[in-house]
């Protein structure tokens, strides 16, 4: 019967089960040889010479022959070690020849983080010696240095008798004796070639290693920006770990590991104006760590007012800014604005004097933000502008003051009066001579003593030079009476022996601007042969006649009647 290998060991890394509250295992080999696999690369066979030989194999328990083989301590099988050549087979052993032979472990790294700091590195195993040894010695070898050292760990010699017949639980400590160095396990067997029987049958082979289990983050809260700048954190453990994420938009890479190492926190572009927040759980060994990341908002930036119109004279704006990043600047303006007073939520726009009354100019304040998201403000200054309301006013003679109102964006100058009796006054009845902006304002004029009425104009310009605006006035003449009657003096009333020339003298009457003359020869002057308008206050007349009764008077007379 040709040699085969039909034993499964498995190697299982980082299974873990509380020994205590504070200690844990971690399992490196634990194998039950349930199952008739060949070896896998976790266990290895040597063999000394004719590897025809012998045999290692998972042997299935007899309940018709309970003599021949053991029964397993766990399961149906159990892991049996036989020389065998043309007699028996592999569930039916025979005897064994003159041979030596092992299986061993893979190599396992004393170096690393999974057996720095640990409590103990264990070695378990079951072994039942059937009826004769059929071997010299059966050894169990701790190999470190790549086979330089060498300590057996326990061993059977053929003659102790009291190790035979029954399964016996071994317990080894390795931690002392590992010391820092890479090992295996070796089960080695040397057979006397002499005796005939069942040899040595294993199970329930166990390698692993207590620990106080640590599990730290380097940080707790994580801020990544918008972008999802990939953002690392580093673990200090003695551990196998996992990490997971709570949220679809943020990954973790690598999502295991073990003992110390840094896992990459990546998140998705953040589309919202709102922070986002996800948490990532590393786990191991009963243990659990959370690291809370803030992913900031997508960057924004916004400016009140958005748009803005400045007058043509030396206007200043204040401006609100808004924004979700850490600061902001302004990164361009039209030459003609100047900021001041820049806080962090607003700043002071300022724009020069505009001396143009023919047309506006526009411009951009641009804000923009530490992660480079811009605003822009349109801003226009306006043309220079006046008008007038009212643009004519009507006085009475005796008017004290009538109100209007210059409506301007920039100062403006009274450049012409072409009347002396009236003047531009503030509230406060000061002459002034410019005025800035709107304002209401007050055209004061003189009494007019005059019959007549009389006219004016003032005009107004602005900076640029150019006359804009105007108002006209008109004020009525003084009101004219009629005039009180002449006191006539002479000749007097009953007068007698007068010429036949004779002046008219009277007094002349307050307004009156001519006088009527009548003379006749009846009392109620209806049939009078003189009438004359004089500007006088006398008047001669001539061509009476001789015993005559002549009457006269004389009547006051302007534009009143």
């Amino acid at each position: 019967m040709s040699a085969k290998l039909s034993v499964l060991i498995v190697l299982l890394v980082s299974i873990l089960h509380t020994v205590n509250a504070q200690e844990v295992e971690i399992i490196l080999i634990d194998e039950k040889f349930e199952s008739n696999s060949s070896f896998s690369n976790n266990f290895r066979v040597i063999n000394d010479s004719d590897k025809s030989d012998t045999e290692w194999g998972i042997v299935q328990f007899s309940t018709s022959n309970p003599l021949r083989f053991p029964s397993p301590v766990s399961g149906d099988k159990m892991m049996y070690n036989a020389g065998v050549d043309t007699k028996g087979s592999f569930l039916n052993p025979e005897y064994d020849k003159n041979m030596n032979t092992s299986f061993y472990t893979n190599s396992f790294n004393g170096t690393n983080e999974l057996y720095n700091g640990s409590k103990g590195v264990f070695l378990e195993f079951e072994a039942n010696v059937k009826d004769k040894l059929n071997l010299d010695k059966f050894q169990v070898i701790l190999v470190t240095n790549s086979g330089a050292s060498q300590e057996v760990l326990y061993e059977i010699q053929e003659t102790d008798q009291s190790k035979r017949n029954g399964w016996k639980k071994f317990k080894i400590d390795l931690r002392s004796k590992i010391n820092n160095k890479n090992f295996r396990i070796y089960f080695f067997f040397t057979s006397n070639g002499i005796s005939q029987g069942r040899g040595v049958f294993i199970d329930n082979v166990r390698l692993y290693k207590t620990i106080i289990p640590s599990l730290l983050v380097d940080r707790s809260n994580v801020e990544i920006d918008s972008k999802g700048t990939p953002y690392d954190v580093g673990l200090v453990s003695n551990l196998d770990w996992s990490a997971t994420s709570n949220s679809s938009w943020l990954s973790v890479s690598p999502s295991s590991g073990s003992g110390n190492g840094t896992i990459e926190l990546d998140a998705k572009t953040n589309p919202s104006s709102n922070d986002r927040s996800g948490k990532v759980t590393i786990s191991g060994g009963g243990l659990n760590k959370t690291v809370t990341v803030l992913q900031k908002a997508k960057p924004t930036i916004s400016a009140s007012p958005s748009s803005y119109t400045f007058t043509a004279w030396q206007e200043s704006k204040t401006f609100s800014v808004s924004t979700n990043s850490s600061s902001w600047s302004i990164t361009s303006k039209p030459s003609w604005v100047t900021i001041s007073n820049k806080t962090s939520t607003s700043f002071k726009a300022t724009a020069s004097q505009y001396k143009n009354s023919t047309r506006d100019r526009d411009g951009v304040i641009k804000v923009t933000s530490s992660d480079g998201v811009e605003e822009e403000i349109s801003i226009t200054q306006e043309k220079e502008q006046i008008t007038v309301s009212p643009n004519s006013i009507d006085f009475e003679y005796n008017s004290n003051s009538q109100s209007f109102t210059v409506t301007s964006n920039t100062k403006v100058e009274i450049v012409t009066n072409d009347s002396d009796w009236a003047t531009i006054r503030d509230s406060n009845f000061k002459q002034i001579f410019e005025i800035l902006g709107t304002k209401t304002v007050y055209l004061v004029p003189e009494r007019n003593n005059s019959s007549d009425s009389r006219t004016g104009r003032i005009r107004f310009r602005g900076q640029s030079g150019s006359e804009m605006g105007e108002i006209s006035f008109e004020q009525e003449a003084k009101p004219v009476s009629i005039p009180p009657a002449p006191v006539l003096k002479t000749p007097s009333n009953g007068a007698i022996n007068q010429s036949l020339s004779v002046t008219l003298d009277w007094d002349g009457s307050s307004g009156a601007t001519s006088y009527e003359v009548q003379v006749s020869k009846n009392s109620n002057a209806s049939a009078p042969f003189i009438t004359k308008t004089v500007t006088e206050t006398k008047h001669a007349i001539s061509g009476l006649t001789h015993s005559t009764k002549y009457y006269w008077r004389v009547r006051a007379k302007n534009s009143a009647g």
